[in-house]
């Protein structure tokens, strides 16, 4: 299932890479907001300016909720301590959805990113959080995502484990992602997220290749997300697709090339 396709219930996201994760969270937590849903945040690993960020560059920037107190964030250390407490997880969990119920909020999503790290020291109280969560998602008017790293040693016994134990998986599938640059397809064509540089530009090239081959013309390129791209990588892209959403930077590059982008940010 896609993020988009989220309702209630307790569902568990695993990413490989930093660009996967803000991807997955900037969708929930925007899809969230625009349904006027309350938003409950647990940031394990402190990543939710990157989030922030991701969710500007899709057209949703977080200063856009209207009613006061729609976004609540439990900081790294609350997070840590609220996973790591074991049979007090549901107690506390149940707290958070009474002041939301109480305050006339009708829906609720929480977002819990959990690196693997916390999973790890945690141990089997992360195991009771999952399942104050599950409990919480059947008794509130609840949508969960627990977002988990698949790095840092998380082995695939261990990630099959917390697939278990979640109703739904949500899926982000990429056409490439080394970690350092992430594409994705849209309708138009494409979206780069990260970094496009020497260590990834056989693979950008292949897959321009390829978009370009099933295209009627040109196809549209997203590079909102695209934090840095070196000169060869730019002038690929700009031989080969319609540049959407580049930075005042890189829009000021593309004209020294001689290529004229569409959308390029103020």
């Amino acid at each position: 299932m896609f993020v988009s396709e989220l309702g209630a219930g307790h569902a568990c996201a695993v990413h490989r890479t930093e660009e996967e994760q803000r991807e997955v969270s900037a969708a929930f937590v925007a899809g969230g907001l625009s349904r006027g849903d309350k938003i409950v945040v647990l940031d394990g690993p402190s990543c939710l300016a990157g989030v922030f960020d991701r969710m500007t560059e899709d057209g949703h920037p977080p200063g856009r909720w209207e009613r006061p107190g729609a976004l609540e964030v439990l900081n790294r250390s609350e997070t840590w301590r609220l996973v790591g407490s074991g049979s007090g997880a549901s107690s506390e969990i149940d707290v958070l959805m009474g002041d939301a119920v109480r305050q006339g909020w009708t829906q609720i999503r929480l977002l819990a990113v959990l690196p693997a790290a916390l999973r790890r020291d945690a141990g089997p109280a992360s195991v009771e959080f999952d399942r104050a969560v599950e409990f919480a998602a059947r008794t509130w008017p609840l949508s969960a995502l627990c977002q988990f790293d698949a790095g840092a040693g998380a082995g695939d016994a261990h990630l099959e484990q917390l697939r278990r134990q979640h109703d739904v998986l949500v899926e982000a599938p990429a056409l490439f992602d080394d970690g350092q640059l992430r594409i994705t397809r849209t309708p138009g064509g494409l979206r780069l997220a990260g970094e496009a540089d020497l260590r990834n530009r056989r693979e950008l090239a292949a897959v321009l290749e390829e978009a370009v081959a099933g295209a009627h013309g040109a196809p549209e390129v997203d590079i909102a997300s695209l934090r840095f791209v070196d000169a060869a990588c730019l002038r690929l892209l700009a031989s080969a697709a319609t540049i959407r959403n580049p930075s005042p930077d890189v829009a000021r590059l593309l004209a020294l090339l001689g290529s004229e982008p569409d959308g390029a940010a103020s």
